[in-house]
């Protein structure tokens, strides 16, 4: 009798969880559950966003993942397979989501309009960035074939004011020119 209770608390001891070792993260004993309907209100929160919109994609895809993970793996498996990370990390990282989703909705991104691309405009920016910036985002652009609107898009998306968004123009007009000047070479 008491070596079958001690194998089945030293089973029990193997499979429970009993801390995460993170301050304020407890363990969370249904961690399935949790995680499961979490990702299904998540599913149905962004369903607010229209679906050609990349962020109701991602978020779809992630949560349908992340769904289908927590219901058919063991909890060793998940962290696994999120390498590392706790199944209470990723109840986190889902509440943080479903914060995230109706502030998104209501900013509406998807109705921006699309920047424009003539020589006017970049020249601007590319002036106001090297007023900021003088050795900043289009130094870092000379000598390298870059298309001008990811040139763009990455100054925009790691330099939020208006003066580095000039420079990464400017730098995506000369990514421009030397790219055509290689075509032209190349003939």
């Amino acid at each position: 009798m008491l070596r079958a209770s001690a194998r089945v608390l030293a089973a029990a001891k193997e499979t429970t969880k009993l801390s995460t070792g993170l301050t304020g993260l407890a363990v969370d004993p249904n961690w399935s559950g949790t995680l499961s309907s979490l990702c299904d209100k998540a599913l149905r929160d962004v369903q607010v966003i229209p679906e050609h919109v990349f962020y109701r994609q991602e978020v779809e895809q992630t949560m349908g993942r992340l769904k289908k993970c927590a219901e058919e793996m063991s909890l060793e498996q998940l962290e696994a397979e999120y390498e590392g990370l706790q199944a209470e990390q990723l109840i986190e990282m889902v509440k943080d989501e479903l914060h995230l989703i109706p502030h998104y909705a209501s900013w509406k991104a998807w109705e921006a309009p699309e920047p424009t691309w003539d020589d006017e405009s970049v020249a601007d920016l590319m002036d106001e960035m090297k007023v900021v910036n003088p050795g900043g985002v289009a130094k870092s652009f000379e000598g390298d074939v870059v298309q001008p609107q990811a040139a763009w898009q990455m100054a925009v998306e790691t330099v939020g004011d208006a003066e580095a968004r000039k420079e990464a123009a400017a730098a995506a007009a000369a990514a421009a020119a030397a790219a055509e000047g290689d075509n032209k070479d190349g003939r």
